[in-house]
């Protein structure tokens, strides 16, 4: 009885120390999350989601028409400098990851190359104050009837065209064999912590929503 109330006693510290230490790094991380970003200006960001039932929006015009008059309203409303739109903001969430293939580079096996895909409107990057690296941001002109375009991020350009210029290079969701459109990276902007704990800072690839409007969107309001 005595080994075995030593052992439950041992046990009980191992257990403590292990949750004191989670809950250090917790707290640790609760802190980082707090000054991570804060050019985004949170205080003077108010944010929804919206999520456009199908039945009525069962293509990309009917969403992209859609998001244009409610952008539109919500820029014109009194205190409001602007409006933005995109898939997802940065909140921790991992969802938002997907494969990318880049035309005329092979990927090597066993090499899976994730970014962060957003598909957002052009003033995104003025309301999260993203500034802009190299070539240009997204514009009216890049309609449903253009070439599809691309915006990526300076850790995607470092990692993936080293030494290289990336504008004019092509680049798509998926796989190479995927059946989707290549889109041409037009530009580079700053990159961007969505998420917290992610201290390597994952790519990002921007495609803009007049081409590629999604039913669940997050609204921004400046």
């Amino acid at each position: 009885r005595q080994r075995l109330r030593s052992a439950f006693v041992v046990a009980e510290i191992a257990l403590s120390l292990v949750l004191l230490i989670g809950a250090g790094l917790l707290v640790r991380g609760f802190r980082s999350l707090l000054g991570v970003d804060q050019n985004f200006a949170p205080k003077s960001l108010l944010t929804m989601t919206i999520d456009l039932p199908q039945s009525r929006y069962g293509d990309n015009a009917k969403r992209a028409n859609f998001y244009d008059q409610a952008l539109e309203r919500l820029a014109a409303m009194p205190g409001a400098r602007m409006a933005a739109l995109a898939t997802n903001i940065p909140e921790g969430n991992d969802s938002m990851v997907g494969s990318f293939s880049i035309q005329d580079r092979p990927t090597p096996p066993g090499e899976h190359p994730l970014a962060y895909w957003q598909v957002v409107s052009p003033e995104f990057f003025r309301v999260l104050h993203i500034s802009l690296v190299r070539g240009r941001m997204f514009t009216r002109a890049d309609g449903p009837d253009s070439q599809p375009v691309a915006i990526i991020s300076q850790r995607l350009a470092t990692r993936y065209f080293p030494g290289r210029d990336p504008i004019g290079r092509q680049i798509k969701l998926g796989a190479e064999n995927y059946d989707a459109p290549w889109a041409t990276i037009v530009g580079v902007v700053s990159d961007v912590r969505y998420n917290w704990i992610d201290s390597d800072n994952t790519p990002a690839l921007y495609e803009p929503y007049s081409q590629a409007a999604r039913g669940h969107a997050y609204l921004m309001v400046r």
